[in-house]
């Protein structure tokens, strides 16, 4: 790569004490005969650097050395500037490029960071680049999002979560859970009513014995309900991870989600109970307060 710094914009770091922030950027490769999009979160703290090896990953080049740069209407941009300092508001844009080929990068939304989300976090796409090894149908985003975490780190987050919990992620291969159990930041300490985080602490309520499909109904439920998502989302995701599990109703067929939610009824009423489920439901970020205490790792007691 050139060392020319002659075209090279300069920032002053104007950003340097704003609220951190997340931003959603689409990013677009036109690569013949198909263009190809990735819709994804950045710390706008980043480094660029750090976002040009996201990048990468996202649009499937390999892990190889290859020019590159950051450019802004022609103008190269050092990578060691923050994302926030090139790209603020809706409509800013950036262009990476990867050797020959140009991505254009432009921001969607930018809203305040949770410090527990991650730094990069994929969120949708069409398309695959020259770069990918064997393109498929769809973008597979459980697994970008999964390599943009790396094993160690994903291995680290699952060992803060319950041991059921890390069991059924294994089990379901649903790596998609890993980026949401890390946003959730399952060791940071809560601030629950005491008698709430107790039965929280004790789901699934479903018999550990003789009801195994009912304690894995109740662990999608609480993943789910831990995104935040609509009813009709959570229903999606939850018959599709119960059939990841080999779960089906007794004729066969797969299960719906009034079929799920009937498997983990005693676990949802106790979610009526601590109004994380209902009319009268608590605040978003009351509700993941109560979350956490069920999804992490229960901690011993130190003797004395």
């Amino acid at each position: 790569m050139s060392t020319d710094r002659g075209n090279i914009i300069a920032f002053p770091g104007a950003r340097a004490e704003i609220e951190p922030a997340t931003l959603i950027i689409g990013a677009a490769l036109s690569a013949e005969p198909e263009t190809v999009t990735r819709l994804f979160g950045v710390n706008d703290r980043l480094p660029l650097n750090r976002l040009g090896e996201a990048l990468r990953v996202l649009f499937g080049w390999p892990d190889a050395a290859a020019p590159w740069s950051f450019s802004v209407d022609g103008a190269r941009i050092p990578g060691d500037r923050l994302v926030g300092e090139v790209l603020a508001e809706p409509g800013d844009h950036l262009v990476w490029g990867w050797g020959l080929w140009e991505h254009r990068l432009e921001v969607r939304e930018a809203f305040a960071r949770d410090r527990a989300t991650p730094d990069v976090l994929c969120i949708g796409g069409s398309g695959h680049g020259p770069g990918a090894a064997a393109p498929g149908a769809d973008v597979d985003v459980a697994a970008l999002n999964l390599e943009l975490t790396g094993a160690e780190s994903a291995a680290r987050i699952l060992a803060g979560a319950r041991p059921e919990v890390a069991d059924l992620v294994e089990r379901a291969g649903a790596v998609e859970f890993v980026p949401l159990l890390q946003a959730l930041d399952l060791r940071r300490e809560t601030d629950c009513d005491p008698a709430a985080a107790a039965l929280m602490r004790s789901l699934p309520a479903e018999n550990p014995v003789d009801d195994a499909a009912g304690r894995d109904a109740a662990w999608v439920s609480l993943l789910c309900l831990a995104a935040l998502v609509d009813d009709d989302a959570r229903h999606d995701i939850a018959t599709h991870t119960m059939d990841r599990l080999a779960w089906c109703r007794d004729d066969g067929y797969r299960l719906g989600g009034e079929d799920v939610e009937a498997l983990c009824a005693a676990t949802l009423e106790v979610l009526r109970r601590v109004r994380v489920l209902g009319p009268d439901r608590l605040p978003a970020d009351a509700r993941l307060e109560l979350l956490r205490e069920a999804l992490r790792r229960q901690r011993v007691p130190s003797p004395g």
